[in-house]
């Protein structure tokens, strides 16, 4: 049976878009490592690097290149379901099961409207009223027949969708196999110990002419996509991918009006599925907490007239029949105490029962961030300071408690206090201690945050910022000014910075921007020039004391009658 979520789907493609670009990031990094050291004539000489150097050109660079390639395929993979459900089912959530048991229930009905009528207009003698009993009949059965047509419709197209996803993942398949096949060759090589070239390079080929056509695609799709936002049509998954990738390989090109857009519209969707899913949800038979039911309330107050607001409604009803049944249930399995006196040890257990739920649901809450995005980093080295500037986007899931685990892809990485108009945590991420505090009041928030630990490229580093800012209607704006301490010689190890924080709330899901500019000084160009100071200062200080010595020297050597001139012969 086939069963499609329209909400989910687009999630997936959206979330898989988002998480092969990060990846490709990563391969093109690698992609740069090996393209520089198979470069390095000059540098590095002798018969191994010249062998090593072969193999980074002729296998490395291609296989990570094999890799953009399949990361993509699969990224297209899901976009290509996601616009193909979309154009073939519509915005609409379906299920083959239930489907034909509305066409099969739709059909029975039919037949008995057609027999109820065929009975009444066989008669010979028709009785009083019968002819408004016939209409009544043929209107019911027309509504029956439009409602048999409706559900055979969507199961066509739902089966039609069906169909064509078998050939979705094609291209993907095909890299799979490509590049299980490289990693068998580069494996039988290294094992070997040595870096001979695989006896099997036919993925070679596929890959370079994939990566050729690749630089071709991606500017056909961003230029559809474009023409499609100057012509105010509706951009598709694949539109909005097409966008993304091109402004990461050309940012000097991309439109800013076109990227913007493609940006808005991915915050907007991601808006969109997110109340989707509560309101499957509620079909499902669960029940919305408060923080849910906020989020649909106040989604269905921003759009009252979207796709959402009829389905928001229900769902919202749904859920309080939803909270009666829960509690109707409980109340049947639960005997009253005229019927049966509960002894000390089961009052006892519901007791400890009532506490436990309390504590889950009010005091222990949690916030795991399920996705990050790679980090955007810009340094700009230089003699008296160094400047740099960064953007970090967090996604995480949020049930807020007095007391908040904090977990990271469902490791644990912190834990935090929250009191409602001030709270504080503690955590680590990135090789990082972390402690932040926050107070809001009327809306207006004042917080600070300090952070220990250890950064890859500038060692250890300790920071501490202080900041201000706004909080309405689950956006928060917040301003930080900071200082940095460093073991970076290079750049510098005393800075500061200014960062903005911003992060928005729809249900249970928080989206956190942080953007970060700051500079470095004190680096080791000024550590040495300090020194030289240092020493002629001293060096002209010592002068004084040293002159009666010098000048005892040259007495005594004229006393004793020895010459530091050599004498010509």
């Amino acid at each position: 049976m086939v069963k499609v979520y329209y909400g989910s789907l687009q999630t997936q493609s959206s979330t898989t878009s988002s998480a092969t670009q990060s990846r490709v990031v990563g391969f093109n990094q690698l992609i740069s490592a090996f393209s520089q050291f198979g470069s390095s004539y000059e540098d590095l000489l002798g018969e191994g690097y010249d062998a090593a150097r072969i193999f980074a050109n002729g296998i490395m660079v291609p296989y990570y290149k094999g890799c953009i390639l399949y990361s993509e395929a699969v990224g297209d993979s899901a976009n290509k379901l996601a616009d193909d459900y979309s154009a073939t089912c519509g915005a609409e959530d379906l299920d083959e099961e239930k489907l034909r048991a509305e066409i099969d229930s739709a059909g029975r009905g039919c037949m008995s409207l057609s027999a109820s009528i065929s009975g009444l207009q066989s008669k010979s003698k028709p009785a009083e009223g019968d002819a408004q009993r016939i209409a009544s009949l043929q209107n019911q059965l027309a509504l029956a027949e439009s409602k048999l047509r409706e559900a055979q419709d969507k199961l066509d197209k739902l089966l039609q969708f069906n169909a064509n996803s078998a050939t979705a993942c094609d291209s993907a398949n095909t890299y799979a196999f490509y590049m299980n096949k490289a990693q068998t060759g580069i494996s039988a090589s290294f094992s070997g110990g040595n870096f001979n070239m695989p006896s099997d390079l036919s993925w070679v080929e596929i890959v370079e002419q994939g990566w050729e056509n690749r630089e071709i695609a991606l500017s056909d799709a961003y230029t559809k996509a474009v023409e499609k936002v100057y012509s105010g049509e509706e951009l598709t998954e694949a539109d909005l991918t097409a966008i993304e990738r091109y402004s990461r390989e050309y940012p000097e090109y991309v439109d800013p009006t076109v990227l913007n857009q493609s940006k808005e519209i991915r915050t907007l969707k991601s808006e969109e599925m997110s109340n989707r899913s509560l309101i499957n949800k509620v079909e499902n038979g669960q029940i919305l907490n408060d923080n849910e039911v906020k989020s649909l309330q106040e989604y269905n107050k921003k759009y009252p007239n979207g796709i959402l607001s009829g389905k928001i409604q229900g769902a919202l009803e749904d859920n309080e029949l939803n909270k009666k049944k829960k509690i109707e249930s409980k109340s049947t399995n639960t005997k009253k105490t005229t019927e049966s006196k509960k002894s000390l040890w089961d009052s006892i257990v519901d007791f400890g029962t009532g506490v436990v739920d309390y504590v889950s649901e009010h005091v222990i809450g949690y916030e795991n961030t399920v996705s990050i995005e790679t980090p955007k980093n810009n340094q700009n080295h230089g003699v008296l300071y160094s400047t740099y500037d960064k953007e970090t986007v967090k996604i995480s899931k949020k049930k807020s408690g007095l007391i908040n685990i904090k977990t990271e892809n469902g490791h644990f990485s912190g834990v935090g206090i929250d009191l409602g108009f001030y709270n504080t945590e503690i955590g680590v991420e990135d090789g990082h201690l972390n402690w932040e505090q926050e107070a809001n009041i009327l809306g207006y928030k004042g917080g600070s945050k300090v952070s220990v630990g250890v950064n890859p490229d500038t060692g250890l580093e300790i920071n501490a910022a202080a900041g201000v800012g706004k909080e309405k209607d689950g956006k928060s704006d917040m301003n930080y000014l900071g200082l940095k301490v460093s073991t970076d010689i290079q750049d510098g190890i005393l800075g500061g910075y200014a960062e903005n924080v911003q992060s928005e709330t729809s249900g249970d899901s928080v989206k956190t921007i942080s953007t970060e500019a700051g500079f470095q000084t004190i680096n080791m160009y000024e550590a040495g020039a300090v020194a030289t100071l240092v020493g002629l200062y001293f060096a002209w200080e010592l002068l004084p004391v040293l002159a009666p010595y010098a000048q005892k020297v040259g007495e005594m050597v004229q006393n004793s009658g020895l010459s530091l001139i050599p004498q010509a012969q």
